[in-house]
């Protein structure tokens, strides 16, 4: 499935999984990575709701996700599609 279509929980446990692969290969909080990845990331507050648009962040954030969405994919037994 496109990640934007699965359970909001599924992409809530991704993101947690991508902030552990994040602090993993050290990328700071306040990097121009982290800077980017967080003004394209749609959240809802209200809904917890998370969009992600993967092909706007770095690589190296594009590798954390990849990282996080294999133990998502494996946690929850779907598979992933970036959009």
């Amino acid at each position: 499935m496109k990640i934007n279509e699965i359970n909001p929980d599924i992409r809530e446990f991704l993101y947690y999984r991508f902030n552990e692969q994040q602090e993993a290969a050290g990328i700071d909080d306040k990097s121009p990575e982290m800077e980017s990845f967080r003004n394209n990331l749609e959240v809802n507050n209200f809904t917890a709701e998370i969009k992600y648009s993967y092909y706007k962040y770095a690589p190296s954030i594009q590798e954390c996700l990849d990282r996080a969405r294999k133990i998502t994919e494996e946690h929850w037994n779907v598979k992933i599609e970036w959009q």
